[in-house]
């Protein structure tokens, strides 16, 4: 894939995944304006934890897994062995579904303990109900995670994007119509209708082209390549749940609120980086698996080094503004109805602590792809478990002094730490990357993030009063500032010649003119 092909295709993406991150943003407002940041949302986010820790014991990695081994059996296979490929799949994982169903259900009290030691009385019992509830997203998750990666095979990436979108329209309907007679019980039920939408995107996308078959294992050469994928991320995966139980239960021997507002701020960080990130790095691994497989190191290097420079131009803003804008961003979106001025105060703190750890999360979310495409998945695995205790070290050590920020920053400095130590390996794999190029574009990014930076909080703070005026004004004035913001950086990295910057640039002058000229 060239650069143009690969610019347009992420830009495509990423369009999809802004508009699906705004309506996201628009849920979780709903969320915090109707049930605010107590005792339903805690018990809910808990649920959630629950669910989706089941789903990692057995699912972790599912995705990245299957997209090498599809590179592998087209080079060497059939159409009809992937189909067999992808049934087998789905047939095995339904079966476990099942079971791990059965289990969460049975066992939901003494898993909600688990995750919050401190929850007891009507708290506890709102928990246990809503992790039942929840219990059929585990099958539904899976074969959407398998539909995708199917999808991102064939080069299928913009439309099934929308999946994110369709995800969110019974939640929003729920939210307007439904919440005063279903409260918090009915939110979870909306999620779940919720993922069976996803599941019937990303299988729409592919229905002309994968047909099912009624086996339950294909090729058991290609099965056992997925797994032994699979099993180091299901490793280190539950070792990374292991964290986040503890980070929970901390927080849930804090004020009430403290697991809600680590909730909020963590989602805030994350549609901002799943939005800069996911557009490259889906279009990517594709690419990189098939480069792996055919041997061609020199492809490779050009999109490492392409891919991470892209990164590092549009997280290390994100990252500027998340912190100097913390405070106004969870104001705007989220002041309102149950959601009180404590609880922004709390949710902003923590999201300041969570940006932290952005460019650790891009650079690993793409290194990760390519040590999956070398069908090595213990490097990560072994990398994230030292990661682990050093994040629970801190957490213990930080909690005391700095509350439920202490524990967000915990999470950034293991990030980080686990990040560094993964790019560096990739020397050990004969990975190439043109490093001097990228600590340039590092260094012009952060530069030119630090111009921005000092731009926004003038406008921010000396001449516009973001918070103040009716909720629609507060809202235009952010997205005016975010946009100053972003066009101070686009020229600050434009003038320092950084490539990929002017290319972009330069790709939508092109489009401009050539709508003009017509």
């Amino acid at each position: 894939m060239g650069k143009k092909k690969l610019l347009q295709t992420a830009g495509g993406i990423f369009i999809i995944l802004a508009i699906s991150r705004v309506i996201g943003f628009f849920r979780e407002m709903l969320v915090a304006y109707r049930f605010g940041s107590g005792m339903e949302t805690d018990a809910f986010f808990i649920a959630n934890s629950v669910q989706s820790t089941i789903l990692m014991i057995f699912a972790a990695g599912l995705s990245v897994a299957i997209i090498p081994v599809l590179s592998l059996i087209r080079k060497d296979g059939s159409k009809i062995e992937e189909n067999n490929y992808i049934s087998g799949l789905l047939n095995l994982f339904g079966i476990l579904s099942f079971v791990m169903m059965i289990v969460g259900f049975v066992f939901a009290e003494s898993l909600v303990k688990v995750f919050a030691m401190g929850f007891e009385g009507e708290e506890l019992e709102l928990a246990v109900l809503l992790t039942r509830i929840s219990m059929p997203i585990i099958y539904f998750h899976a074969a959407s995670a398998i539909f995708m990666a199917y999808n991102h095979s064939l080069g299928k990436f913009v439309i099934v994007s929308t999946e994110s979108i369709v995800f969110n329209i019974p939640i929003l309907f729920f939210l307007v119509v439904f919440y005063r007679n279903l409260g918090i019980v009915g939110l979870m039920i909306s999620f779940l209708v919720g993922y069976v939408l996803r599941v019937g995107v990303a299988y729409l996308t592919i229905a002309k082209s994968y047909r099912y078959m009624a086996v339950l294992v294909s090729e058991k050469e290609h099965l056992k390549k997925t797994f032994l994928i699979m099993g180091p991320v299901i490793i280190g995966s539950m070792v990374g749940q292991i964290n986040h139980i503890i980070d929970r239960t901390l927080a849930s021997r804090l004020v009430i609120g403290s697991i809600s507002a680590l909730s909020y701020a963590g989602k805030a960080k994350g549609v901002v980086a799943s939005l800069f990130l996911a557009s490259v790095v889906t279009v990517v691994y594709p690419k990189i698996s098939e480069y792996i497989a055919g041997g061609n190191k020199e492809r490779l290097k050009e999109t490492m080094t392409y891919s991470m420079n892209l990164i590092l131009l549009m997280v290390i803003p994100a990252l500027t503004g998340l912190m100097v804008l913390s405070y106004p961003v969870i104001k705007v979106l989220f002041f309102r109805g149950a959601f009180t001025e404590t609880n922004v105060a709390m949710t902003s703190s923590a999201l300041f602590f969570y940006s932290l750890g952005l460019i650790g999360a891009g650079v690993s979310l793409l290194v990760d792809k390519v040590y999956f495409a070398l069908h090595d998945s213990k490097t990560p695995m072994k990398i994230g478990m030292i990661a682990v205790a050093i994040n629970i070290a801190l957490n213990f050590a930080l909690v005391g002094s700095m509350k439920h920020n202490g524990l967000a920053l915990a999470t950034s400095i293991a990030g980080t730490f686990a990040a560094t130590v993964k790019f560096l390996g990739l020397k050990k794999k004969n990975i190439g990357v043109e490093y001097r190029r990228m600590f340039e574009t590092f260094v012009k990014a952060a530069v030119s993030s630090a111009v921005m930076g000092i731009a926004v909080y003038v406008l921010a703070f000396r001449f516009i009063d973001i918070t103040y005026g009716e909720a629609t004004w507060q809202f235009v004035k952010l997205m005016m500032v975010c946009l100053s913001g972003a066009a101070v950086y686009g020229i600050s990295v434009y003038l320092l010649k950084v490539e990929e910057a002017r290319e972009i640039v330069d790709k939508l002058a092109e489009k401009i003119l050539f709508k003009f000229d017509n």
